[in-house]
């Protein structure tokens, strides 16, 4: 009789995943338990590839509308703050998942990418001689990094 209803269960595993968690509850059997967390880890992995592309296309569209994207384009910014995170996720210690790390330490690599670019602008020739269009410019790359960080950051948010 168990057996019959184990049976009948597992064909609604396959069909329904609140039925499965419900299964998972009421039959914590072994083999069950693996193909309900493989099923689940599926959808979620499915789930968070769609919302990070709808996320990057979002601000893709964005940034286009406010202006002109190629404003918001900078490869040395964009190093700056990747490889620094990629070190941070890798050396920081913690019970946070890699990609977690990997956001946090792209927010920091923003700060400091931000903080080098200022302490480059004082100590330029653009700003003792007063030249606000060297300064514009700069002050609007120095300020990618930080938008690059946190974009990561809201990035890796939604993968983890």
């Amino acid at each position: 009789m168990l057996h019959l209803a184990l049976w009948e269960r597992t064909s609604v595993v396959r069909s329904n995943v609140k039925t499965a968690l419900r299964f998972k509850l009421e039959y914590p059997t072994k083999g069950y338990i693996v193909a309900i967390r493989d099923l689940e880890a599926k959808l979620m992995t499915t789930t968070k590839i769609v919302c990070t592309v709808i996320y990057i296309i979002f601000i893709a569209v964005t940034l286009n509308a406010v202006g002109n994207i190629k404003q918001y384009i900078d490869l040395n910014s964009a190093i700056v703050v990747v490889v620094l995170g990629i070190l941070f996720a890798v050396v920081a210690k913690g019970d946070e998942s890699t990609i977690q790390k990997l956001g946090n330490g792209a927010v920091r690599a923003g700060w400091l990418g931000s903080i080098i670019g200022i302490v480059n602008i004082f100590g330029s020739e653009g700003f003792a001689a007063g030249d606000l269009s060297i300064l514009g410019a700069a002050l609007a790359v120095c300020s990618l990094t930080v938008l690059y960080g946190y974009l990561l950051k809201l990035g890796t948010m939604i993968l983890d």
